[in-house]
């Protein structure tokens, strides 16, 4: 697995597709993931239920997809300051964006 991160509008999306795609491996965002599982955007889920909330499904989408072997995953620079997310993406190589 790949990470990228960098703040919101940087091109991690478009990087990461484009290295997949090259790559010939998926591409994650944890962003879109994690709004397909929560049936709203990450910024309606942050406003109505709280930032602690928030962050504990992240980190545990995060951790799902850093458990897949070949990949790129696109996240941003938030969850990198997070101890727990920050370990588990240390075993994937990180990209700044």
């Amino acid at each position: 697995m790949i990470a990228l991160i960098g703040l919101p509008g940087c091109g991690k999306s478009t990087v990461g597709r484009q290295l997949a795609r090259r790559l010939n491996v998926p591409f994650f965002d944890s962003d879109q993931v994690l709004e397909q599982r929560l049936g709203c955007s990450v910024r309606d889920y942050f406003e109505r239920e709280g930032e602690s909330c928030f962050r504990d499904r992240e980190e545990t989408v995060i951790d799902e997809l850093s458990q897949v072997a070949e990949g790129v995953l696109s996240t941003g620079v938030a969850q990198c300051c997070d101890l727990t997310i920050a370990s588990i993406c240390a075993s994937a190589p990180m990209w700044c964006i």
